[in-house]
């Protein structure tokens, strides 16, 4: 058995909207309550408090004290999971794997709280509607997504950037290992998004998103709303900085931060800010897609195993700025193409799939080393698109002698 999960639009009515604005929020700020909690208590000396017993603090509290008491009536699964969530981002902190656990802000433009399976309920009939834990029915037009109702462990309520979503997590059983009786190797890059080879010398090329008309579109859509908020902006700064000067006199750096903020409180620059974020989302949501069918693609072939780099997009995106060439734009380049969420993904879909996801050690030098008699290059650089062995005087595409070198790769890692 494996956990999958379906994400499904939902159209809640005003009143459903409403309740789900509330428990977020309230699932937002008891987090924050906890953070600033805990943090008085290390400032005292006190020991550090767990999820457990803040809970039956807030139970307590919902009883007794005002500024908790509007907490009642919110999903108490929410509100344990969200108290479980903040010490989940503590430990992390502890252990050094991550930053110290920020406050959550009311402007964040993703929110969501968790509920469980009791209570679900699948109607796809003629009104296609479902009924989930707080909200009871609510309209969907996803039907053919949902999971089987006995096999859903849990899901959450999601409010992506003004849109209204619900992810179940189900079970799943994995797909029967029938698989092609060869591997491949794959290199990603930028312009070729990926380069893929066979051991029988079967191989092809899979140009990068990033350069196709539509994301092309939304990117140059983004950078002129972006001039146009910049433009206003400065306009309305310039305008307070007089009519303050003409009052008050020279204004002080403080000042003048508190004009900045000021100058982006209009109403035609908040519309541009919507469609700034509108924009952005679906870019992100043509980005994933992308990503999502080439994986389909790449695992409905069946391969015997899928052999990849250990990528470090941070690492590689670091070298590249602190390096003397500081190839132009490279490293936008790279974080624009998802090579993570691609990773992700992959294997993903190569665990569903029964399929061997091998993973090469983060020092192999798959584009220096030649396919053909195994000579290696040093001095390659990242302008050479052309291999050329000096050994045995093979002439091969850069990123294809890489994906034949992963494809029959002996050391590795199995995922």
């Amino acid at each position: 058995m494996m956990l999958k999960a379906s994400k499904i639009r939902i159209y809640p009515n005003k009143t459903q909207e409403r309740l789900i604005i509330k428990t977020m929020g309230a699932c937002r700020w008891i987090y924050n309550q906890y953070l600033g909690y805990n943090k008085e208590q290390y400032a005292l000396g006190n020991k550090f408090v767990s999820k457990y017993d803040f809970d039956k603090l807030v139970t307590q509290l919902k009883k007794t004290d005002e500024r908790y008491s509007w907490l009642i009536g919110v999903p108490t699964k929410a509100i344990k999971y969200s108290i479980r969530t903040a010490e989940s981002a503590f430990k992390r902190f502890f252990k050094g794997l991550s930053s110290y656990p920020r406050f959550k802000s009311r402007k964040d433009k993703v929110n969501s709280y968790y509920f469980i399976r009791d209570n679900i309920h699948f109607d796809t009939g003629i009104k296609n509607r479902i009924k989930i834990p707080n909200l009871k029915s609510i309209r969907i037009t996803q039907r053919n997504q949902l999971p089987d109702e006995s096999k859903i462990v849990s899901g959450r309520v999601i409010l992506d950037h003004g849109k209204y979503f619900v992810s179940f997590i189900y079970e799943t059983d994995r797909e029967s290992k029938v698989i092609n009786s060869s591997g491949i190797g794959i290199d990603l890059g930028i312009k070729n998004y990926l380069s893929i080879s066979d051991r029988y010398d079967n191989y092809y090329y899979i140009n990068n998103f990033i350069f196709d008309d539509k994301y092309q579109q939304y990117e140059s859509k983004i950078k002129r709303i972006q001039q146009i908020i910049s433009n206003k902006v400065n306009i309305n700064y310039k305008r307070l900085e007089t009519e303050y000067t003409k009052e008050k006199g020279v204004p002080d750096d403080k000042t003048k931060n508190i004009l900045k903020r000021r100058s982006y409180d209009t109403s035609a620059i908040r519309k541009l800010q919507n469609k700034l974020s509108s924009l952005h989302l679906k870019k992100a949501n043509y980005s994933k897609d992308w990503v999502n069918k080439l994986v389909y693609k790449i695992a409905k072939t069946k391969p015997e195993y899928i052999t990849i780099e250990d990528l470090h997009v941070k690492n590689m995106i670091a070298n590249i700025k602190n390096s003397e060439d500081n190839h132009h734009k490279l490293h936008d380049y790279i974080q624009k193409s998802m090579f993570r969420y691609f990773r992700t993904r992959l294997e993903q879909k190569c665990y569903e799939c029964n399929i061997e996801l091998r993973i090469a050690n983060k020092y192999f030098a798959s584009s220096k080393k030649c396919s053909k008699c195994g000579h290696k290059k040093k001095d390659l650089t990242l302008d050479d698109r052309v291999y050329i062995c000096e050994d045995c005087g093979l002439i091969i595409d850069r990123d294809l002698n890489a994906a034949i070198n992963l494809c029959n790769l002996k050391k590795y890692t199995v995922i």
